[in-house]
């Protein structure tokens, strides 16, 4: 999908913060209509619940999992249904002309992880999504100027994440 390594210099909540705002995409706005789920296992089956609950309360949702089961397009949903191929490509392209500034300015390079979470978050925005559902990323604290952090659930997690996501 991107042409990136998975983590790229590491997962960089300032660089992603950065990749964000390149779309205007409103942190405040994210943390109020959000949920993101982090863990080792369970993440899919708790995002796909939480979807659901707020599809019969006739939200707009969107859904961030990974990995796919058939097409990469799975991994982000409007309202159950995957992004389309027209609209992939043309977030794909966006993502990856802000990218390249970014990357060149800090010196650091973006991990095709982060790329789908932005490409995700622009694609919900451009949908007026009521209510998103983001797995993979604890996002608490991107920036200290956000006045909320994004609510979170761990979906069980394996001594695997304690280097990401620390021992607590």
């Amino acid at each position: 999908m991107f042409d990136l390594p998975k983590y790229g210099a590491g997962i960089c909540l300032a660089r992603l913060s950065e990749l964000l705002e390149a779309f205007e995409i409103d942190r405040i706005w994210l943390s109020r209509i959000s949920v993101v789920v982090t863990g080792s296992n369970g993440k899919g089956s708790t995002a796909a619940f939480c979807d659901a609950i707020a599809r019969a309360r006739e939200l707009r949702t969107g859904l961030f999992t990974s990995p796919h089961l058939f097409r990469f397009n799975e991994r982000i949903q409007i309202n159950g249904e995957p992004i389309g191929d027209d609209d992939w490509r043309r977030h794909h392209d966006e993502v990856m002309a802000a990218i390249e500034p970014i990357s060149r300015r800090r010196g650091e390079g973006f991990g095709s992880f982060e790329a789908m979470f932005a490409l995700a978050c622009l694609h919900f925005k451009k949908q007026a999504c009521d209510f998103a559902v983001l797995t993979g990323l604890r996002l608490r604290g991107v920036r200290s100027r956000d006045r909320r952090p994004v609510r979170s659930d761990t979906a069980g997690r394996l001594i695997d994440h304690n280097g990401d996501l620390s021992r607590s």
